[in-house]
C-alpha cells in the first residue's frame, strides 16, 4: 500500500486539537507521517501540540509569522516524505476508515492522481450529506470541475482529499495570493491539467459548520473576485456550459453571505464584481441592495436556514 503523509494547518485551534489528534490516531490506517504546521497561533495551540507530541511522534513546523492557510499547507507538503499527501483542516474530522478506504482505492486504480471522498456537513448533531454526481459507493472521474460545482456540492475539500505529491508540486501548490477559494483554484488546475481526479462517493469526512473561528467564516466576501479571476483565467479556452453558471453562482453566494453578515461594503464588492456574466442577475442584485440591509440580512438568514433544513431531510433541489 502507498505511503501517505498527513498535513494539518493550525491557527488558533486550541478548542479542537485534542479531538483532532484523537481522530487522526484512531484511524484504522494511521498516516505514515503526520505534519502539523502551526501558523504562528497566539492561543494555546502550540502548547497542546507539544504536549501530545511525545505520545504520537508527529512533526511540528512552526511559522515565525502568520502567513495564511495556503502557506501552512505548502510548508507541510514540501516537508512531507511520502508520495501521497492527505489534507485535513484542524477543525474538521474523518470517518475511522477514511484513510484506509482512500489508499485502497489508490492501490486498485493507479491512474488516480487526486481522490476526494464523499463528505458530510456537520452542524452540531446534524449531518447533511454533500451532494455528488457519483452513485453511492462508486468511483467517478471529474472531467469538468464546473459541472460538479453547479450540479452538486464541491467535489473536493481540504479535508476530503488525498493527492500525489508530484501532482501538487507540478500544479503550483496552493496559491498564497488568495485568502479565499485558494483550494478551488488548485482543484480546478489539477482537473484542467489532465491529472486523474476522481471522487469516491462514500461519506468518509466531516466538514464542520459549527466552528466559531473557522477561517472560511472569517473570509471577506469582497475578496471573491481574486480567486474567481484566477479560475476564469486558468480555464481559458476550456469549453463548459457550466463555467459561467459557476462564476455567477459564486458571486451570488458571496453577495448573500456578506448581506447575512450585514457587511455592506463586501456585499457591494461582490455585486459589482466583473466576474458576474448575467446582466439579469446584475440587475436583480442591484435592486436587492436598495432594500435596507437589516431586512435583506433577515431574509437571507431565513432562506439559508430553510435550505439546510430541507437538505437534512434528504431534499437536494
Amino acid at each position: 500500500m502507498n505511503k501517505c503523509s498527513l498535513v494539518v494547518p493550525v491557527y488558533n485551534k486550541m478548542l479542537h486539537l485534542e479531538r483532532l489528534i484523537t481522530n487522526i490516531y484512531s484511524q484504522s490506517r494511521i498516516p505514515d507521517e503526520v505534519i502539523f504546521v502551526d501558523d504562528c497561533s497566539n492561543d494555546y495551540s502550540p502548547n497542546i501540540l507539544q504536549r501530545n507530541r511525545p505520545k504520537h511522534g508527529y512533526q511540528i513546523i512552526q511559522h515565525p509569522g502568520n502567513k495564511g492557510a495556503s502557506a501552512a499547507r505548502n510548508s507541510g507538503i514540501n516537508a512531507a516524505t511520502s508520495p501521497l499527501i492527505a489534507l485535513l483542516d484542524a477543525d474538521d474530522s474523518w470517518h475511522p476508515d477514511f484513510l484506509s478506504s482512500m489508499l485502497e482505492t489508490f492501490d486498485s486504480m493507479p491512474e488516480i492522481d487526486m481522490l476526494g471522498s464523499g463528505y458530510y456537513f456537520k452542524n452540531g448533531d446534524s449531518l447533511i450529506r454533500a451532494r455528488s454526481l457519483a452513485t453511492e459507493g462508486a468511483v467517478m472521474k471529474v472531467n469538468d470541475y464546473f459541472e460538479w460545482a453547479v450540479k452538486a456540492d464541491l467535489p473536493f475539500t481540504c479535508s476530503s482529499v488525498v493527492v500525489r505529491k508530484h501532482s501538487l508540486i507540478k500544479s503550483g501548490l496552493f496559491d498564497q495570493r488568495y485568502t479565499m477559494g485558494e483550494d478551488q483554484v488548485l482543484w480546478n488546475r489539477l482537473v484542467l491539467k489532465g491529472h486523474g481526479c476522481f471522487v469516491l462517493n462514500d461519506p468518509l469526512s466531516y466538514y464542520h459548520l459549527d466552528i466559531e473561528n473557522s477561517s472560511c467564516m472569517q473570509n471577506n466576501p469582497a475578496s471573491i473576485g481574486d480567486y474567481l479571476y484566477a479560475i476564469k483565467e486558468d480555464s481559458g479556452q476550456f469549453s463548459s456550459k457550466y463555467k459561467n453558471i459557476y462564476l455567477d453562482q459564486s458571486v451570488i453566494k458571496a453577495f448573500a453571505y456578506a448581506t447575512m453578515l450585514k457587511n455592506t461594503k463586501a456585499a457591494n464588492a461582490a455585486r459589482t464584481s466583473k466576474i458576474l456574466n448575467s446582466r439579469t442577475l446584475f440587475l436583480v442584485l442591484w435592486l436587492i441592495h436598495l432594500i435596507p440591509t437589516s431586512i435583506n440580512s433577515a431574509i437571507f438568514k431565513a432562506f439559508y436556514k430553510n435550505y439546510l433544513s430541507r437538505r437534512s431531510f434528504g431534499f437536494t433541489n
